[in-house]
């Protein structure tokens, strides 16, 4: 494995590499198309010549904003390959934290499309356009460049939720993706494995493992659409139709997909389950651990780490754990003393060292000497660690049990969000004097994030929830926008004059909460769904022009929704109708109407096209013919 690691040092030449030895082997799948590793090699290597024009070469940072296509893929290689390093931009942020990624990371050119040139010319960087058909590379070889990269040349840079208020970018060299590559290939049964399902948007780095593992290794990439991503039940169909063997994902999204017809049945074909990037609820391990020929793996590991570092297969469901060290990975339990913690079920906090370790934050040089210090358990070595701010003991067996975090970072449907940026946000608006934002848990086991205001002194009127929450939709992605904000007339303080976050009050969803005045419900249908939405938001009742989004809905919430839906009416909405189309149960209703209506309209042409299948030609011709004369 060592001397593979040397021969192929970079990404894009374990994907060269397998590329030469099986260049008609399927390597993506998308919609109806598939691509072989010499067709996927040759576009690449097109975009790549033509980057290297551009001048990009090693540690350039290029953007890509682009719908999830196999062009997505294309122009990551093809960064790669040119010497460069992408930073993922999911198109869905808002245009505030996109302008900021670009400006903060000094790219000067973005990979997208036409659709996001409004979103993206506002940042002002170099826009370098794509098409499905390629078209525009045709000028360009197809074969392999000469490499630029080295092993400590970088690959990516993704940006993660800052305590500051601004997100920050970790910079992860090709030699730590590499090491992951390899060290996934001996925790995992990757070799009884040959397609992968890549559901997880661009901008989460679990995306890593989904596509350059199954590249690097001769397998095949299975790329979700987006409307795959947010409709369990097409993505079910994905599973089924293109019988997956490997599958990823974040415990929130796969409890959707369980909870979706035909539910756990369409996991059946999987071989292997990975899920990670949040604690794993005992409900949900018990609901999976019924698929007899799946095997079943927890996983840990920060963004700094590259991906996953450490992992659990999972036999039974007593104790999960988040298991072992991959790799060359090194793990630490450190005590406050900065003693290394002694036996099992001693709390410290959790230091990992080895080679999955990222080169630091970029341009943060303060934050990456205190997060990644020298490691002081490997003196005069030379090596860091970094500090995870994760709680954690060992277990008898040895493996690390999770207990938590140090600090005020959490995570909300597995993406890792710093409580300090949401607060950051909703106190730069002029009316707000001071944020508190916190997670509640439900009894349901759910999150949810709520946010406490305490108003500017004379603030008249003081922010209502609606204008806080559309003034948050602006300036931070959709999954740090909370679903409940409480107004403080003081804070509960500790004995020490800090905010006792322990006291703040428990958010009652009710609609005096979020101050909409309520609309009663004008027919069967409009009074079903705001029963629905009641039950999935939690709140006492919904009206008719409530906004999903203003009572605290998200993707995942509206994916539950449409979920029900189909249950009650036997017809499919599409996740985008609703969320452009069908925002309040009034519009959503007629929505519902319109599909019943065209659904009638179908099955009353196929009765009679059966009934027409049923008469003689002559029979069929004086029908037609007393028809006309009428």
């Amino acid at each position: 494995m060592e001397d593979e690691r040397m021969q192929h040092s970079c990404i894009h030449e374990l994907f060269e590499a397998q590329a030469a030895a099986n260049p008609q082997q399927t390597a993506l799948i998308y919609a109806d198309r598939s691509w072989s590793y010499a067709e996927l090699n040759a576009q690449a290597n097109r975009l790549a010549h033509q980057l290297r024009t551009l001048g990009i070469g090693p540690d350039t940072l290029v953007g890509v904003c682009l719908e999830r296509t196999e062009t997505l893929l294309i122009a990551l290689l093809g960064i790669l390959k040119a010497g460069g390093a992408y930073v993922p931009i999911d198109p869905d942020y808002p245009a505030e934290r996109i302008a900021f990624m670009i400006e903060d990371s000094a790219t000067q050119l973005v990979l997208t499309e036409e659709r996001f040139r409004g979103l993206l010319e506002p940042a002002g960087a170099q826009l370098l356009m794509l098409t499905a058909r390629g078209d525009e590379l045709a000028e360009f070889p197809p074969h392999n460049l000469q490499p630029v990269a080295a092993s400590g040349s970088l690959s990516y840079v993704i940006y993660t939720s800052g305590s500051t208020g601004k997100p920050k970018g970790v910079m992860l060299e090709h030699a730590s993706v590499v090491h992951f590559i390899e060290a996934m290939q001996a925790a995992l049964p990757v070799a009884d494995a040959q397609k992968f399902l890549c559901v997880t948007t661009i901008s989460f780095d679990i995306f890593v493992l989904e596509t350059w593992l199954p590249l690097a290794c001769g397998k095949t990439v299975v790329l979700a659409s987006r409307m795959e991503q947010t409709d369990m039940t097409a993505l079910s169909h994905l599973l089924q139709r293109s019988r997956i063997d490997l599958v990823q994902m974040t415990p929130s999204r796969m409890q959707l997909l369980v909870g979706e017809d035909p539910g756990l049945a369409s996991l059946a074909a999987v071989r292997t389950l990975l899920l990670g990037g949040e604690p794993l609820p005992s409900r949900l391990l018990k609901t999976l651990q019924d698929l007899d020929d799946t095997k079943l793996f927890n996983m840990y590991g920060p963004t700094e780490t590259t991906v996953w570092s450490l992992v659990q297969e999972v036999t039974h469901a007593d104790t999960v754990t988040i298991g072992y060290p991959i790799g060359d990975t090194r793990i630490y339990i450190v005590g406050e003393d900065g003693a290394l913690a002694s036996g099992a079920g001693a709390i410290g906090e959790l230091c990992i060292a080895g080679s999955g370790l990222a080169r630091g934050y970029w341009n943060r040089p303060e934050l990456t000497a205190e997060r990644f210090p020298a490691d002081p358990f490997a003196a005069g070595s030379g090596e860091r660690m970094y500090r995870t701010g994760d709680l954690a003991h060992y277990a008898p067996d040895g493996s690390v049990v999770y207990a938590g975090r140090n600090d005020f970072q959490v995570k909300v449907r597995g993406f890792r969000i710093e409580l300090g940026e949401i607060e950051a946000a909703l106190e730069s608006h002029p009316s707000v004097g001071q944020a508190v934002a916190l997670v509640r848990e439900e009894a349901s086991g759910a999150t949810r994030l709520a946010a406490y205001i305490l108003p500017v002194a004379g603030a008249s009127p003081a922010p209502g929830a609606g204008e806080l929450r559309l003034y948050l939709q602006n300036r931070l992605p959709e999954y740090m926008v909370p679903s409940a904000f409480v107004e403080m007339e003081s804070w509960p303080l500790t004995p020490n004059g800090k905010i006792d976050r322990r006291s703040l009050p428990n958010p009652s969803l009710t609609r005096m909460s979020i101050e909409l005045p309520y609309t009663a419900p004008a027919s069967e249908i409009e009074r079903e769904i705001a029963v629905v939405w009641a039950d999935i938001l939690g709140f006492d009742r919904v009206g008719a022009e409530d906004d999903f989004i203003e009572l605290g809905g998200n993707s995942l919430l509206s994916t539950q929704v449409l979920s029900r839906l189909q249950q009650l009416y036997g017809i499919r909405v599409s996740f985008r109708d609703m969320l452009t189309r069908g925002q309040t149960v009034a519009a959503l209703a007629g929505l519902v109407e319109d599909a019943l209506l065209l659904q009638a309209g179908d099955d009353e042409l196929t009765a009679l096209l059966l009934e027409l299948d049923e008469l003689s030609d002559e029979e069929a011709e004086a029908l037609l013919a007393g028809n006309k004369r009428g």
